[in-house]
């Protein structure tokens, strides 16, 4: 997680932004947004590797602050967005961000933090079971064996989803 965008700006380091210039100049361009560049030094090692590891929901930021980029830390004080610690470094890495107002995250204390901030997380459930997976094994020639554990997804059906309080055009499952 190497950047950080906003509604009008895209964060990034500046070592990383010249290694990719086609590609961030493309994201700027087509995303009508202004590229702003930390020049703090990348390691490869935590905590240095999550500078740019956020998100922001609720008008909140969630991260930890003490990893994060100090653009970002601007960025977010500029529009009086307070910073709620997480003692998840990963946080964007462990929160699927849905709306403005809801997010999704197995991690505990990311979890926590938004329900003590406001935001919406009633509608995510925890299974009991491990995650689904495919294994495909291949031979030379084309032919393909397909082994399936269905997992946690087993469990999941019609009467999981709230249709009623949910505020969406499109359910996506797969």
């Amino acid at each position: 997680m190497l950047m950080f965008p906003t509604d009008s700006e895209i964060i990034t380091n500046k070592r990383y932004a010249e290694e990719n210039a086609g590609l961030f100049g493309e994201l700027a361009e087509l995303s009508e947004r202004k590229l702003v560049l930390d020049e703090t030094d990348l390691a490869p090692a935590y905590p240095a590797d999550v500078r740019f590891n956020c998100f922001e929901a609720g008008g909140r930021l969630f991260g930890l602050s003490s990893a994060l980029s100090d653009k970002i830390i601007c960025w977010a004080s500029n529009r009086a967005m307070a910073m709620t610690d997480v003692r998840q470094g990963y946080a964007k890495c462990s929160a699927c961000v849905v709306s403005h107002s809801a997010v999704i995250t197995e991690d505990a204390s990311i979890e926590r933090a938004m329900k003590e901030n406001g935001v919406d997380v009633s509608l995510v459930t925890k299974a009991q079971d491990k995650t689904s997976f495919t294994e495909v094994m291949s031979v030379v020639g084309g032919q393909r064996t397909f082994f399936t554990y269905a997992g946690a997804s087993a469990d999941f059906g019609v009467d999981d989803i709230d249709f009623k309080n949910m505020n969406a055009k499109i359910l996506h499952l797969g």
